[in-house]
């Protein structure tokens, strides 16, 4: 490669990759049998190839795909994730499949930046993913590699240049989260603690901005729409805070898996789903819907809610029955 011959590079590395006794990606025999297969069902309308391994190639110095598309071995960039989902809307559009979907490819922007700028994809989703790749290289099988010294020293040095742009909310958020956490629950812990400060400093509008990038990066974690639904009672929006707090208690009660991160942020602004069931009875009493509110607090009765004096003081008080 270093000689010029790319192409000559290139074969040896499909080699390499082929013969690893540890593989961490598809063999050149594995995609061999997905295209095989999707020569044989070609006339299948209902089955559609994307050919990610080709379209990465031409989008790569001498097909070399590297760091601007793959993070490590098997997640995207966003400019990876990019290409594929151009390529999809190509292969829907060749198939004719976009017609009988109603969906009409010409309304579609063609231009990276553009999602960028849609998605708020910022300088703390960058320093997120920076928190991602630093786990990733202290682990098996990245730490042993012979260059991992080099990356994680990039990598911190990304990560300082980044923290230093962050406003001070954020900022604080990554100084804040508690250290032994996992690349994807730090990143979901410096959002939820960048929401946490700015809703304690007055501004609900900033938490929820961040708390809307969390739900979306991490759309099951039960306690992000427990505070979103919160914050929204403090907007005085009750219909929306329904939404959140009935997301909550759903995701709780289904899943639950993250309650030991929960349990890791833990603060007097995050609340256990008793009072989540509370705070629900509370927004439909805002809004005038008794029977709801009365079922809700007899769910946050049932589930041991005992903080009544002050739930009581406010708008659901008038819907408090005597067999309640």
């Amino acid at each position: 490669h270093k000689l010029g011959h790319t192409g000559e590079g290139l074969k040896y590395l499909r080699r390499s990759r082929d013969l690893d006794r540890v593989p961490f990606r598809a063999r050149s025999d594995i995609n061999a049998v997905i295209r095989a297969l999707a020569e044989k069902y070609s006339d299948n309308k209902k089955l559609l190839f994307i050919d990610t391994e080709h379209l990465f190639a031409r989008n790569s110095t001498g097909g070399v795909t590297g760091a601007d598309l793959f993070l490590e071995h098997v997640h995207f960039t966003f400019k990876g994730k990019y290409l594929v989902a151009r390529e999809i809307l190509n292969v829907l559009g060749q198939s004719g499949l976009n017609q009988r979907l109603d969906f009409d490819l010409d309304r579609v922007p063609d231009n990276q930046e553009y999602y960028k700028k849609v998605l708020d994809l910022g300088l703390l989703e960058n320093l997120c993913e920076t928190n991602f790749m630093l786990s990733l290289y202290h682990a098996f099988p990245f730490k042993n590699q012979y260059d991992a010294k080099s990356r994680i020293k990039e990598e911190k040095t990304r990560w300082r240049e980044m923290k230093s742009k962050l406003n001070e909310a954020e900022s604080r958020a990554v100084s804040k989260v508690p250290k032994g956490l996992s690349g994807n629950e730090r990143a979901w812990a410096i959002l939820m603690e960048a929401a946490r400060l700015w809703h304690v400093w007055g501004a609900p509008q900033q938490a929820r901005r961040v708390l809307k990038k969390l739900i979306r990066v991490a759309p099951n974690l039960w306690f992000g729409h427990n505070y979103m639904g919160k914050i929204l009672m403090d907007l005085r929006l009750p219909g929306q805070a329904v939404k959140s707090l009935k997301r909550a208690i759903y995701l709780h009660d289904q899943f639950g898996w993250d309650m030991e991160l929960y349990d890791k942020l833990k603060t007097d602004d995050l609340f256990e789903v008793e009072k989540e069931c509370a705070l629900l009875a509370e927004a439909y009493a805002i809004m005038g819907y008794r029977e709801e509110t009365v079922r809700w607090l007899r769910e946050a009765a049932r589930r041991g809610f005992t903080n009544w004096e002050k739930t009581l003081d406010g708008p659901v008080g008038r819907y408090v029955v005597k067999d309640m």
